[in-house]
Parts: C-alpha cells; sequence; structure tokens
C-alpha cells in the first residue's frame, strides 16, 4: 500500500494498493488494479499486466506497425488466415495452474472446472498444467486427482473455436487480450472487476458462464454448434472491436490519466478525515505500507 503526494499537486494525495488483494476498505476511496464486485469504495485503473501485455505484443509484432486502426484490422486480417475459422478444433480450451483463495483445493474454481469437464472430453480441452500455492500434498492429491496437461501459448489457444476465462488469485488479466484473438470467449462468472471489464456487455463481446458450471456444457454445445456460428462470429467481432477502441498503449495511457484524475477529486471531496481513519487501520489490521515524499 503506498500514500503518495505529489511535490507538484501537494494537495492531492493518492492512496494506491499496489498489488492482488482480496478485501475490501469502505472507509474512503483506495485507487487499485481491481476490486471486488460489491466495494464501491476502490477506484481501480489499467493494471500492470495490460501494459506488460501491450508492451510483448508490440514488442512481437513490432514489424506491424500498430500506428493506426487500419494497422490493427491488418493484424486481425493475419490472424484469420492464421486460424481460420473452418480449421479450428471444435472445442473449448483452458490451461491454468492452481492458483485462487479456497482453503481446500477441490473448492478452488479452477477445480470446479477442471472436474465439470471430466465427462465431456469431447467437447472440452480444460487442464492443470502446473499446481502452485498448495503444499507438498494438496498437489501429490491433485495430480492423482487431475494430472496435468501440456502448457499451450496464449496465442496457439486459437487453434480452438472457443476459450474459457476464469479468475485465479484475484481479476484474469488475460481476459481483455483473448478478447484480441479470433477464438470466442467463454467467461466465468467473477468476483473481481477492473477498469476494462467496466465497458464489456455478457453476450455482445463474450459468452457468460456461472460460477458454479452448471451451465457450462450447455454453453460450450452453443458456441461449438454450426447453427450458431453467424451468432458466435458476431461476438468476435465484436469483442474485436473493443479491442481495437480501447487496447492501443495512447488509449490505455489517456484512459489511466483520466481515472487517476477522477480519482483525485473523488478523494479531495471526502475529506481529511481519511488520513486518521487510514492511520487507524493501519494499527488495527497491520496493513504494511510505504509513505513516498510525505508521510501523514
Amino acid at each position: 500500500m503506498d500514500i503518495i503526494n505529489s511535490p507538484d499537486h501537494p494537495g492531492i494525495p493518492l492512496l494506491h494498493l499496489i498489488e492482488d488483494f482480496g478485501g475490501c476498505i469502505r472507509e474512503f476511496p483506495v485507487y487499485t488494479f481491481d476490486k471486488k464486485i460489491n466495494c464501491a469504495a476502490y477506484w481501480p485503473t489499467i493494471d500492470y499486466d495490460i501494459w506488460k501485455r501491450n508492451r510483448i505484443s508490440w514488442k512481437l509484432n513490432r514489424n506491424t506497425r500498430f500506428k493506426s486502426i487500419s494497422d490493427v484490422r491488418k493484424y486481425y486480417g493475419k490472424q484469420q488466415r492464421k486460424y481460420p475459422w473452418e480449421k479450428k478444433i471444435r472445442k473449448a480450451v483452458w490451461r491454468g495452474s492452481s492458483t485462487g483463495n479456497a482453503k481446500n483445493w477441490r473448492d478452488l474454481p479452477r477445480s470446479k472446472l477442471v472436474n465439470a469437464s471430466a465427462l465431456n472430453l469431447d467437447i472440452l480441452d480444460v487442464g492443470y498444467y502446473m499446481f502452485l500455492q498448495r503444499s507438498d500434498k494438496e498437489v501429490a492429491e491433485m495430480e492423482r486427482e487431475f494430472g496435468t496437461k501440456e502448457r499451450i501459448s496464449m496465442e496457439s489457444f486459437q487453434r480452438y473455436m472457443a476459450v474459457i476465462d476464469i479468475d485465479g488469485n484475484a481479476w484474469s488479466s488475460r481476459f481483455p487480450t483473448l478478447l484480441c484473438q479470433n477464438s470466442v470467449v467463454l467467461k466465468v462468472d467473477y468476483m473481481f472487476d477492473t477498469y476494462l471489464y467496466q465497458s464489456l456487455t455478457p453476450w455482445i463481446h463474450y459468452v457468460p458462464v456461472k460460477s458454479d458450471m452448471s451451465d457450462l456444457v450447455e454453453k460450450v454445445t452453443y458456441v461449438l454448434d454450426k447453427k450458431n456460428e453467424q451468432d458466435v462470429r458476431q461476438i468476435i467481432n465484436e469483442a474485436n472491436e473493443w479491442c481495437i477502441s480501447h487496447y492501443p498503449s495512447i488509449k490505455l495511457a489517456h484512459d489511466m490519466m483520466g481515472t487517476l484524475i477522477d480519482y483525485a477529486g473523488l478523494l479531495n471531496a471526502s475529506g481529511l478525515e481519511w488520513q486518521e481513519q487510514w492511520g487507524r487501520l493501519k494499527l488495527e489490521k497491520g496493513y504494511n505500507s510505504s509513505i513516498l515524499v510525505q508521510d501523514y
């Protein structure tokens, strides 16, 4: 947790969570990378993984020169030719590790996803490629229960007609990037909201799946059905258009500055009481913080 007060703008402090955080401080506004759905006090901005993925994408595709929207559309054309719809594997895919906050590994949302797919291997290629954040005993149990599958790169997900996305420790940082590809995204209901998530609409940009996986097979069957191909490909097109309008670096920088300006106004409007409240919370809950430039 950082409190930043710029010497150029001493009246605009910034209380910023710089890491994944599953709680909710309600006493005053906090500038964050994500927030729980019901935590109105948190003010999310562009998260660090978006910048990381954006930078890597530009580095890997620097020869495409994404200087304009037309350049981005040309890139999508290349993706369509590399992964044509007609040659895609008629399955939904997911790969990931055993991240999550459940005490019992069987209660991890990702474990529930893997379990739900076990009896539907004809339409689902789902599995863990790595077990972590668990004891040696738990890892051994998970290996016996699930086994592991080969890791698949994010780009190679496009070999499949559909890609499943699900939260781990906090928000899914890969979700926006998946919307920039040419496979339909099935998004499992999530607890954590981000700045970019707020501009997305289910059934327009992605296909929603219930968190208990009760409709997973139904939704996967729907997107793989040839009768629904036109609707599914329209969802992909809408997702790609969203990506074009939200993902360029200059747009991300503009939006990040906008969230910072709005947050400063919100914090100033809350008065100076937040400083006393923050001091009390630090003592009561043991929050670890660093004070930059000026200590309150």
